[in-house]
């Protein structure tokens, strides 16, 4: 557990985040962390900056739409699962609609999912799209088992 809080303050410390933050889940084997950067990353640069972060992480990027993708969600889901009550079937293309959305509402939305040595992120960045207003993050971290 203590990988995946040492991987949440890399995250956040990029980002300059690191006030403010807090973890919105905190239990055995999951780790979900949000927070507000203190960046002011244009909206060109977003995607960018997930790329740069995985690398700092030492993260395999995974494609949003594959069983690497599938798989990754579906162990985040059974360990939520062991400790909260969810009636909704996990879906690997909820990333995508959450972010259609999001964009809809008038936000820019970025997210990679990352394997990484011991665990396995989902890194998720928004902001306004008029590029206006600060720059919200969120990690979310599991144990995989390596």
């Amino acid at each position: 557990m203590a990988q995946l809080h040492k991987i949440a303050s890399q995250v956040m410390d990029f980002f300059e985040s690191f006030k403010g933050s807090r973890p919105a889940l905190d239990i055995d084997n999951l780790l979900i962390v949000r927070s507000k950067s203190m960046q002011n990353i244009p909206i060109d640069e977003m995607e960018s900056k997930l790329t740069e972060i995985g690398k700092i992480i030492d993260g395999r990027e995974i494609n949003p739409i594959s069983n690497d993708a599938k798989n990754i969600l579906n162990t985040m889901d059974d360990i939520l699962r062991e400790k909260v009550k969810i009636n909704e079937a996990v879906d690997v293309n909820g990333f995508m609609r959450m972010k259609k959305d999001l964009e809809t509402m008038g936000l820019k939305t970025e997210f990679k999912i990352f394997s990484l040595k011991y665990a396995d992120a989902v890194i998720a960045i928004w902001k306004d799209r008029s590029g206006i207003g600060p720059l919200y993050v969120e990690v979310t971290l599991s144990d995989n088992g390596k």
